[in-house]
């Protein structure tokens, strides 16, 4: 029966998404589970989000909207913690959706467990320019029980479904009791940070083979406009977390140095794309005190390369003069600009 359902308290972050977050809402109400509550927090939104936000609170008594001055992902989240009254806490990307029996599936399980918390798969869609999908991959963890596994397993098979927030069903009184918030002012890794902290914590965990999200990819030239001075630093940051978080998930050094290692050489060259996608004004600079970061290029130096592709990389990144790789990557922006590559 329904009334036996307990409350689960859906938290929604809402800031500059009127194209998705129609779609993210019917994707609540369409669930077949039915005893929730949607928190819609608005981080003063300037675009028609909230507008219609408040159509559909003003429709559901089960939907509430929340308006608070803008101050990112982090404390949205943080500010809805204030109002929830479920038993259990999704944290809910307002430009993604879920399925309509993610609550059906999942909840029953938290109840029968008595677990802190609860991971699911998910389903990333990629999206064109068009916002059309045209490509999509299903991320399907084990079904198993932390911290029943060995441990060299969870670097292996489950270190994918571990740094995000809305994969998760959290107990709320797990969260309470340990006084589980965001970092607020952090971005891009926010999810990583708190997490980091919150799996230690945690008695039991179950991870379940069940695909319930949608995690929506946009168009990468649109995105990478967001591009900033302070990435590297966050991205070092997240080096940094990840080395603890491993060692205190007991997972072996030399592989965590070949996880950490093989990072650096990714998040150095994705840097570079990303800073040649957008209007960056000072690209010489940012290229060189990129290039330059000396803890970055200790650990991609000492990367072994797997395939060619990774071996290209490293050699430009530690062999070519940082100047004639400014050169490349303006000649190659230059050509794009000129449609010489489409």
């Amino acid at each position: 029966m329904e009334e036996a359902q307990p409350l689960v308290s859906i938290i929604m972050p809402v800031y500059g998404v009127e194209k998705y977050i129609e779609k993210a809402i019917q994707s609540v109400i369409s669930q077949n589970y039915k005893n929730w509550e949607l928190l819609i927090i608005n981080d003063g939104s300037k675009d028609h989000s909230r507008d219609i936000a408040l159509q559909y609170s003003n429709k559901y008594d089960n939907i509430y909207l929340y308006d608070k001055e803008n101050g990112g992902l982090s404390d949205a989240r943080n500010f809805g913690l204030k109002f929830v009254q479920g038993k259990y806490i999704h944290f809910f990307d307002s430009d993604d959706w879920i399925n309509p029996s993610l609550y059906a599936e999942t909840i029953p399980l938290m109840e029968s467990s008595e677990a802190d918390f609860l991971v699911f798969g998910y389903q990333v869609d990629q999206c064109d320019k068009d916002d059309k999908v045209y490509r999509s991959e299903v991320k399907i963890t084990s079904t198993l029980e932390y911290p029943l596994f060995p441990n060299e397993f969870f670097l292996e098979k489950l270190q994918p479904f571990i740094n995000f927030a809305w994969n998760k069903i959290f107990r709320s009184k797990f969260l309470e009791s340990n006084q589980l918030f965001f970092e607020k002012g952090l971005s891009v890794i926010e999810d990583q940070e708190f997490i980091s902290r919150t799996l230690p914590l945690a008695q039991k965990v179950l991870f379940i083979s069940y695909v319930g999200y949608h995690y929506m990819v946009r168009h990468r030239e649109t995105l990478s406009a967001n591009y900033n001075s302070s990435m590297l630093d966050l991205y070092k940051r997240s080096l940094s977390i990840e080395r603890k978080f491993l060692i205190q998930m007991n997972v072996n050094h030399d592989l965590i140095d070949e996880k950490l290692e093989y990072t650096a050489l990714f998040k150095v060259w994705y840097l570079l794309q990303m800073l040649y996608r957008s209007n960056f004004v000072r690209r010489r600079e940012e290229l060189e005190y990129i290039l330059n970061d000396s803890y970055m290029r200790s650990l991609y130096m000492k990367f072994s390369p797997q395939s060619y592709t990774q071996k290209i990389k490293k050699f430009i990144l530690i062999s070519v003069p940082p100047i004639l790789i400014y050169y490349i990557f303006e000649f190659k922006r230059s050509c794009k600009s000129l449609n010489l590559f489409n």
